[in-house]
């Protein structure tokens, strides 16, 4: 059986151990191809990097980092490095650290996965749920991704969903080990929302944005629910993020009418 070509990314950066287990785990069912930050680029988002040049580094024919976003490296790769290679999916992660509930728009490992259904081509992110340990466990998540991408693949033509969110609680002697795999929805992260303010050495304040991870709320089938019961969330997603429903009840209004 021919393999299928992926192209592998992340935005925890080219050397993040997370990237490292995703390729070694792909390769046996997969062509791999990897294009990846040269640093470290969470929470950047799906932006582009449409004001500063990108330059390109080449490891060898199957390895690039790039300086640029998640996003750039989709981009640059499909376009342009591996321009000669059809690819039938596009992985990101390992993520250090869960992509649930709203944190999906801040996430550039889910973005890199959305620009590449912004090209037409399936895409999965792939997270280790880890924000509050000292040991993570990369392997299972590794292991889950090799089990079920070809069953993805085949969902994302039989129901034209391309964009998938997988989150995989880390596995510790502690927790032992995984319950199985549910397909759910978003759930809602709550965060401490705090701004820190500090002073350079000459005195000018300087602002830091955080926000500790505090609970999730309580939401049936969500991501964050399934995981903490200690099962891998699967979540499907869309790029149109049209409210069809309000839409639907108000396209016939005439906002200059009195």
């Amino acid at each position: 059986m021919k393999k299928i070509n992926v192209l592998v990314t992340n935005d925890d950066g080219f050397d993040a151990v997370g990237l490292k287990v995703l390729v070694s785990s792909l390769q046996k069912v997969a062509s791999v191809y990897t294009v990846a930050p040269d640093y470290q680029n969470s929470s950047v988002s799906h932006s582009l990097n449409l004001k500063y040049p990108v330059f390109i580094t080449r490891e060898n024919s199957r390895l690039f980092k790039i300086t640029g976003t998640p996003a750039d490296c989709v981009r640059l790769g499909v376009l342009e490095i591996y321009k000669k290679v059809k690819f039938d999916l596009i992985l990101s992660g390992i993520n250090y650290g869960a992509n649930m509930g709203e944190d999906v728009l801040y996430s550039g490992t889910v973005a890199a996965a959305r620009e590449s259904v912004l090209l037409n081509i399936p895409g999965i992110a792939v997270s280790l749920v880890c924000d509050n340990d000292n040991f993570q466990n990369y392997k299972p998540a590794g292991d889950v991704v090799k089990k079920v991408v070809s069953n993805l693949l085949v969902l994302s033509k039989k129901t034209g969903c391309k964009l998938w969110n997988i989150n995989v609680p880390n596995i510790t002697v502690k927790t032992g080990k995984l319950k199985g795999i549910c397909f759910t929805k978003l759930g809602k992260r709550v965060y401490d929302n705090k701004i820190c303010v500090t002073k350079n050495p000459r005195g000018t304040d300087v602002y830091w944005l955080m926000g500790r991870y505090v609970s999730g709320k309580s939401v049936i089938n969500s991501d964050i629910t399934t995981v903490e019961k200690g099962y891998v969330s699967v979540t499907p997603m869309i790029t149109d993020t049209t409210n069809n429903g309000v839409l639907d009840s108000i396209i016939d209004m005439d906002l200059l009418k009195k």
